[in-house]
């Protein structure tokens, strides 16, 4: 009995309902393979448990620019980054199931995201140094009290090209980041059913301070997380 497993192609988007797809398959050859196949009690019957415990994604796109604003608020830090609401929706997932950090055989949460930047540039059309203006996005989760976390090893950001005010020529970048989220990243909750996808902007160098609103440009973006049982039954 065949498994034809289609594994993902450079530049795709993860998206949890094709992994659980993909987990699902697994599951159900193996649990159907006929009784003779293997020696009695080999396995046992059903010896396979669904191996996503939980999953959610969201992928939001726009054929105009969705503009992030929002001045970083600093390293590590929870409050003032802008959510990115690219096509109108909240960027913000909810889990299919409470995931459990601290439950054996769930070694964490994967999160994976990444937002396509059209260009960043100064509103006010300054000809400083647009290199060293900067997009920065990451990951927030939330415990089952409701408590928002901010995963600051998540942080990432992009620099834009050396161009100025909206005619700024376009850079089209698409950074993404991929971080496992464990217990000790949620404090004494943790459970997390929620992940979000927030940014901001920042200047890198006082040579290159914006005359007006600092903005970065964004088309799309793409978030998905998902738990995976490593053992257990």
């Amino acid at each position: 009995m065949a498994w034809n497993l289609t594994p993902p192609v450079e530049g795709d988007a993860i998206v949890s309902t094709d992994v659980q797809s993909e987990m699902t398959a697994a599951e159900n050859t193996v649990n159907a393979l006929p009784v003779d196949a293997l020696a009695q009690r080999a396995l046992n019957y059903h010896h396979l448990p669904s191996l996503l415990v939980a999953s959610g994604s969201e992928y939001q796109t726009s054929s105009s620019d969705y503009d992030c604003t929002t001045a970083y608020p600093g390293w590590d830090t929870l409050a003032g980054w802008q959510r990115l609401d690219i096509d109108g929706g909240a960027n913000e997932i909810t889990l299919s199931a409470n995931v459990d950090l601290s439950e054996a055989g769930i070694d964490g949460l994967e999160v994976e995201a990444s937002v396509l930047v059209k260009k960043i540039y100064d509103a006010g059309g300054a000809t400083a140094d647009a290199s060293l203006f900067a997009f920065l996005f990451c990951v927030q989760v939330q415990d089952t009290g409701g408590t928002w976390h901010h995963i600051a090893r998540t942080e990432r950001f992009v620099c834009g090209r050396v161009d100025a005010g909206p005619t700024a020529t376009d850079c089209w970048r698409r950074p993404a980041l991929k971080t496992l989220i464990t217990s000790d990243d949620v404090g004494a909750t943790k459970t997390v059913n929620k992940v979000r996808l927030v940014g901001s902007v920042e200047y890198l160098d006082s040579t290159a301070v914006p005359t007006g609103t600092l903005t970065a440009a964004l088309r799309a973006s793409s978030l998905s997380a998902f738990a995976i049982q490593a053992g257990g039954s």
